[in-house]
């Protein structure tokens, strides 16, 4: 049976401007986040500071807002938690850094990522040594080696509490669907890959990596995961998930955020072995912890419409405002221009190292 011909107008929509265009998943940052400026306008008015966001969680730096340190983070959050995890410096041998990984019961494969990153720039799944070897030699800033778990569930929960009062709860759940592929029996791998939207975006990264299989039919209804990290910029979808919530999950969380000290508001990237202990808050493995700067990660399902994405969006603001003013008043201060500029510049020439990975 030959393979049907695609429509000129699935031809258009499978090009990358196209898929950009009629997706809002994929818009630019600052185009998403333009309605957003002015409400945070009104709150900065209100707070009489511009930067009122970092006493929202004082434990992190700018209250997680951006450039924030993973390994100052990993000192606050209880073993329990956190899967193994070691931090290499930039200027690190390969042999230091593998006697390192050994030394703390590592084993391959491993997820590695900068202490310092943004959307996903720099995280890897590494296998081998040679591919170790390889990244160590390429990234000249602080990393971190983080034990592979390998749950089925990988999620985001976004979560927060009101210092000093029992009120707390979970803006938004988010279950990771990653890009896959799934054969016909006909089409090669590169052929499936070329209808999928999400990989169409990775393509050039997806033809490195899988240079070797780009021409293999894959079996009728057989499945491959091009990619196990649950990054949007990696081609993992975002599912809503905002009916899984319930008391229990709150309950179990609440736990979990009140043994941070000074983090109130925050989104987790975590594993856990299944629904029923996502929604029990244990068996997590918390991957990643995102401050302020975080997104409610569901938004970005395409079946949220355009004014509930937004209406999150801004009680999401809404509740960051309300703690940050709580804990100002608590004795939290906000961040100066000063040191706000003195951050920015730092991150600057950070992400120009990161810029090395490509």
């Amino acid at each position: 049976m030959p393979k049907p011909k695609l429509s000129w107008w699935q031809r258009i929509k499978l090009k990358p401007f196209f898929i950009r265009l009629f997706n809002w998943e994929f818009w630019p940052m600052w185009v998403i986040s333009f309605p957003t400026f002015f409400y945070w306008l009104y709150l900065s008015i209100r707070a009489r500071s511009f930067f009122w966001f970092s006493a929202t969680n004082p434990g992190i730096y700018t209250g997680g807002m951006i450039g924030e340190s993973k390994r100052e983070i990993s000192a606050i959050v209880p073993d329990e938690y956190e899967p193994v995890t070691v931090f290499i410096a930039g200027d690190c041998s390969n042999e230091e850094a593998l006697a390192q990984m050994k030394e703390a019961g590592l084993d391959f494969p491993v997820i590695v990522k900068p202490s310092r990153g943004q959307r996903g720039n720099g995280v890897r799944k590494i296998t081998s040594v040679e591919e170790l070897n390889a990244y160590n030699s390429t990234l000249v800033v602080e990393y971190l080696l983080q034990e592979f778990i390998d749950y089925s569930i990988e999620a985001g929960v976004m979560h927060y509490y009101y210092p000093d009062t029992e009120e707390s709860g979970i803006l938004s759940l988010t279950i990771k669907g990653f890009l896959t592929i799934v054969g016909d029996g006909e089409s090669t791998w590169l052929e499936l890959m070329q209808l999928n939207p999400r990989a169409v975006l990775v393509m050039d990264r997806l033809k490195k990596d899988y240079k070797d299989q780009l021409d293999k039919v894959l079996g009728k209804d057989e499945k491959v995961v091009l990619e196990g990290i649950g990054n949007h910029s990696r081609g993992t979808a975002f599912l809503a998930r905002q009916e899984l919530i319930c008391d229990s999950m709150v309950k179990g969380f609440d736990v979990i955020t009140k043994s941070i000290k000074g983090l109130y508001f925050c989104r987790y990237d975590l594993r856990c072995p299944s629904i029923e202990d996502l929604q029990h808050g244990r068996n997590i493995k918390i991957m990643e912890i995102n401050g302020v700067g975080a997104d409610p990660a569901h938004v970005f399902d395409p079946s949220v419409p355009m004014l509930e994405k937004y209406r999150i969006i801004f009680r999401q603001w809404k509740i960051m405002h309300q703690i940050a003013r709580i804990n100002h008043e608590k004795g939290a201060p906000y961040m100066t221009y000063k040191e706000v500029r003195t951050h920015m510049k730092g991150l600057k020439e950070h992400n120009k190292l990161l810029d090395r990975l490509g």
